[in-house]
């Protein structure tokens, strides 16, 4: 008879993953802004309730607010082309 494997484990174990890869992201952003490699972020927050979202934007004043609109523009085509593929 086989070992017994608890679904349940798996699970709590993928969801520490994905939190992980998200952490190490967010991080990486922190690192190239403290390094001054960034003049500007567009970002989504979607919290675990679903019930509203934190959209925003935060920038230097070397980054015009131009570029951060055309910048989401740029991500809603991503998105959509991540989608479809």
């Amino acid at each position: 008879m086989g070992d017994l494997i608890r679904i349940d484990k798996i699970l709590a174990e993928k969801d520490r993953e994905e939190r992980e890869r998200l952490v190490l992201g967010i991080e990486s952003l922190l690192e190239r802004a403290r390094a001054g490699e960034l003049l500007g972020v567009c970002f989504v927050a979607i919290p675990v309730d679903r019930e509203c979202l934190s959209v925003g934007m935060l920038k230097t004043s070397d980054c015009g607010t131009h570029e951060l609109v055309g910048a989401s523009a740029m991500m809603t085509d991503y998105l959509r082309r991540a989608l479809c593929d």
